[in-house]
């Protein structure tokens, strides 16, 4: 594999991949939980933003 000339062994692709998916179902889990609001933050933004020009 060409992950042994850097020094990365299996285990180490294994974490950063365990890692990423961790991360991406919070992301997932925060978005669910937190949509509608972010979606009304988002409007708010954007007619700050339009309205600020």
């Amino acid at each position: 594999m060409m992950f042994n000339k850097k020094g990365y062994t299996r285990q180490h692709v294994v974490v950063a991949i365990i890692v990423l998916l961790v991360f991406l179902g919070i992301m997932l889990i925060a978005y669910f939980l937190l949509g509608d609001r972010l979606q009304g933050y988002l409007q708010a933004a954007k007619d700050i933003f339009r309205f600020g020009k």
